[in-house]
């Protein structure tokens, strides 16, 4: 009788501690913050209350006083304009570092390799609307998008062929539908989807460096602390990386 009323006051125990984080992450990232928690739960008991979309649509819904407690951005430029307005509890921290793909629907043609002539052909090519890119004024990936477009020169010439997502999965979504032929997204999602995908160069788009914050409403939130510690740890990095993108710290 005692032990059995032992374990139940060690389960009761456990479920009282047990709390739940409310998570902004950015639209690419989400599969892999799925996976995430589910690890932070098995290690913390604690469980992830996940909101996705574009960084920017974050970004102005925190703004505006959106109920959460850390923000999973694709970029750094947000996290850090949010610290120095006074909504961070914390200095910002980088959890991973992005790369981009182009990815093609079925029966649509993809060079085998990454080499400039084929991917400008491909591009300056293709007719209109047939090319998804998230919205570069909300989305990080959307901005290196624009940014390799106009490395290679081509984004004024190609604006007829291009179709703009509100963010980087709904514009997987459009390849994956059959609405585009193409589409540029984050290489993790291209590794984990079905569609053929290229991976980008580095050098073609600037740094992905996608950072995270402790929102000063979590300032004392238990959970929420252990959340970002998790986040950049040796296990939570290896589940990022495994995911298809670099660790932070990496190039």
């Amino acid at each position: 009788m005692r032990t059995t009323a032992a374990l139940a006051l060690f389960w009761l125990s456990g479920a009282v501690l047990a709390d739940t984080v409310k998570v902004a992450v950015a639209s690419n990232f989400r599969p892999t913050l799925e996976l995430l928690a589910v690890e932070f739960r098995r290690q913390s008991g604690h469980e992830l209350r996940i909101s996705a979309a574009a960084s920017g649509v974050l970004y102005q819904q925190l703004r505006h006083g959106a109920d959460f407690q850390v923000l999973l951005s694709a970029d750094a430029e947000r996290p850090q304009a949010l610290y120095r307005d006074s909504f961070g509890a914390q200095p910002p921290f980088t959890y991973a570092l992005g790369r981009l793909a182009l990815v093609a629907a079925r029966g649509a043609e993809l060079p085998d390799s990454a080499d400039t002539m084929s991917v400008v052909a491909l591009l300056a090519q293709a007719p209109a609307r047939t090319v998804a890119i998230a919205n570069p004024r909300v989305a990080p990936y959307g901005v290196a998008a624009r940014s390799l477009y106009e490395k290679l020169g081509l984004w004024d010439s190609t604006a007829d062929s291009r179709v703009e997502a509100g963010n980087i999965g709904q514009a997987y979504l459009l390849v994956q539908r059959g609405h585009a032929r193409y589409g540029f997204v984050a290489q993790a999602q291209a590794q984990s989807g079905p569609l053929r995908a290229l991976t980008l160069p580095a050098a073609w788009h600037p740094s992905i460096e996608q950072q995270g914050l402790l929102l000063q409403s979590a300032a004392d939130h238990a959970a929420s602390r252990e959340f970002v510690a998790f986040m950049q740890s040796e296990p939570a990095q290896a589940i990022i990386e495994r995911a298809g993108y670099t660790r932070a710290g990496q190039q």
